[in-house]
């Protein structure tokens, strides 16, 4: 099963037990009886215990999982600045400097397979998001580039290819050509 069904199945089940519960909620005034404070109070503290235990799991098995968990104590192989400004990404060997805009490697970015690279993205006038997507056209990273801040985004690149990169916020009416990629070898 993949992912992406995976995250749908446990969209459903979660939608239907939402659903269940606001038909039970519902179906409950329909008869008007004294509610007793203690039951009332029993029911909330079951529900938070419910709730605090799902919380509990779902941290369990997702937080080891997070990209910002990934690669922390490995240095980086390749560091690529990105600064992005309407409507293109610049990428750059070097370093970002805020006086002038690094200047476009020669050729395009061409980055070993296998390595781990850090991508350090900032943003020269608003807000836009940095997808990054494998040869097949999946989405494999994302991260914002915001203006005065810089994200670091690490991965490793194991295909070969052309990756793509596509601004993921609307930033203005240009948008759509707001594009770059690079080549994994």
């Amino acid at each position: 099963m993949t992912q992406q069904v995976l995250v749908l199945i446990s969209f459903l089940v979660v939608t239907g037990i939402l659903v269940l519960v606001f038909q039970m909620v519902f179906a409950s005034t329909k008869n008007p009886t004294d509610i007793a404070p203690a039951r009332v109070n029993r029911y909330r503290g079951l529900w938070f215990l419910t709730l605090a235990g799902i919380l509990v799991v779902t941290f369990f098995f997702t937080l080891p999982r997070s990209p910002y968990l990934l690669f922390v104590r490995d240095r980086p192989e390749k560091i690529i600045a990105v600064a992005s400004q309407q409507f293109a990404f610049t990428l750059s060997d070097e370093s970002l400097d805020k006086e002038r805009a690094p200047a476009e490697a020669a050729g395009g970015i061409v980055l070993p397979a296998g390595a781990l690279v850090e991508f350090r993205v900032t943003s020269r006038d608003v807000n836009h998001g940095f997808g990054i997507f494998d040869p097949e056209h999946t989405i494999i990273a994302q991260v914002q580039a915001m203006p005065g801040y810089v994200n670091r985004l690490r991965i490793r690149f194991e295909k070969l290819g052309t990756y793509n990169i596509l601004c993921l916020e609307y930033c203005g009416i240009a948008h759509f050509i707001m594009r770059t990629s690079f080549e994994v070898r």
